[in-house]
């Protein structure tokens, strides 16, 4: 899953987030940082490292560094309660908890989280003038070899972790690619939450990985994704409950989508208007 970063040119801008922009030279250095970060602390292979992180570029970060770092993501939706974080914490067993501050400070009481090494990350993009060019070996994974498990809605009862390979991720990538015709010229947004599996599988993973772009902005923020789209995004995957306040917000506010040329509307039942707001707002 790393191939992207001697694939193609590294000066090309791969991520655009809340606070700039990154080329792919630099979104390598910040993935090596964590994994110079995970060696310090002695984590072996299939060690798992709970994400508590926020719609960020320190969130797509670190889950690069576990992919070569052979590490296993456990991203966790910052938004669930204390009790939801730490029953799927408990289960899951993490060796390291990387966190936002605010989720650091919610979790400062919880006598899980004062056992368990925790990593605070804000603002790595400042990091990236003090951070040397020193390469990291790649390692090339067994395709079953773990790289993440996401945990369901638990809808059914209580939240199942789902793990996922390099091979799971590799055949998304390709899913993607084939279904949607997707190439370097594309970028997706990623205006729900990065931390589930649709998040980093559908809309991160596909497009890098075929030397396109990602564009992160704050969950379910009309307001930026109008601005995404206004940019350099090709691709929107939208959910029933998002679509109409998105989709509102563009014609309300004259937003053209110049270069959108995909839209996915789904997730669950998707009533006609959406369709047609859809059609009448961004002309797709």
């Amino acid at each position: 899953m790393l191939e992207m970063f001697s694939q193609y040119a590294p000066d090309d801008v791969v991520v655009v987030h809340q606070k700039g922009e990154l080329t792919r030279h630099e979104f390598r250095k910040l993935v090596n940082l964590r994994v110079s970060r995970y060696t310090e602390l002695q984590l072996e292979p299939g060690a798992r490292v709970l994400l508590l992180l926020p719609n960020s570029l320190e969130l797509l970060v670190s889950y690069y560094a576990c992919i070569a770092a052979g590490l296993v993501a456990v991203p966790v939706n910052v938004r669930m309660s204390i009790s939801e974080i730490l029953r799927v914490a408990e289960h899951a067993g993490p060796e390291l908890v990387v966190s936002s501050e605010d989720s650091a400070t919610r979790l400062e009481l919880v006598e899980f989280f004062q056992e368990c090494e925790v990593d605070v990350l804000e603002n790595l993009q400042d990091q990236l003038g003090s951070i040397a060019d020193a390469a990291v070996d790649d390692v090339v994974w067994p395709a079953l070899h773990p790289v993440a498990i996401f945990y369901t809605s638990g809808s059914t009862g209580n939240p199942k972790g789902v793990v996922y390979s390099h091979k799971t991720l590799r055949q998304y990538s390709k899913m993607m690619q084939a279904q949607f015709g997707l190439d370097s010229s594309d970028r997706s947004v990623v205006c729900h939450c990065l931390a589930q599996n649709f998040g980093f599988a559908q809309l991160c993973v596909p497009f890098l990985d075929g030397g396109g772009s990602v564009h992160i902005v704050d969950f379910a923020s009309a307001a930026q994704t109008a601005d995404a789209l206004a940019s350099a995004v090709t691709f929107l995957r939208l959910v029933p409950w998002f679509a109409p306040e998105l989709l509102q917000y563009c014609l309300e506010n004259d937003v053209e989508a110049p270069l959108l040329r995909t839209v996915i509307i789904g997730g669950d039942r998707v009533q006609k208007r959406i369709f047609e707001l859809c059609r009448k707002a961004l002309g797709i």
